[in-house]
């Protein structure tokens, strides 16, 4: 008898440490960009010129699944834009030149070989990759 009690408090307290382990494991976070731009033929860019470089890339960001931060302090990663102003206009050519890790993604990204740091090494890959696709869509 004794040794049956013992067995179910063993599977009790398995069932609870397991239960408990897959209730704290949260999804990855996830990962934004601020964006960069920098003015191509001109000094600086308006406020419209600004927004028109926001209103063509922001929609894209979000539909591949990363949020838009207001600042770099904020942001994982730093989306690099070329914007040629279209003289007279607020519009322009929108081209994506590059993308970098911010210094807090790449501090979080090198302590080592942890479940976290491999997962966002791989999601470092995915936005890599997807940038890269959106580059090549904006030479067309």
């Amino acid at each position: 008898m004794r040794s049956i009690i013992l067995v179910l408090a063993t599977i009790g307290v398995l069932l609870v440490g397991s239960a408990c382990a897959t209730a704290t494991r949260t999804p990855p976070r996830q990962l934004s960009v601020a964006i960069a731009v920098t003015p191509i033929g001109a000094r600086s860019l308006s406020h419209e010129q600004v927004a028109c470089v926001h209103e063509a890339l922001i929609p894209e960001i979000r539909r591949a699944g990363y949020s838009v931060a207001k600042n770099r302090a904020d942001a994982d990663f730093m989306v690099l834009v070329n914007f040629t102003p279209v003289a007279g206009g607020s519009g322009g050519r929108v081209k994506i030149t590059g993308l970098e890790p911010t210094a807090p993604f790449l501090r979080a990204t090198e302590q080592g070989d942890t479940p976290e740091a491999r997962e966002l090494r791989r999601r470092q890959r995915e936005i890599e990759q997807w940038m890269e696709r959106q580059s090549r869509n904006s030479d067309a």
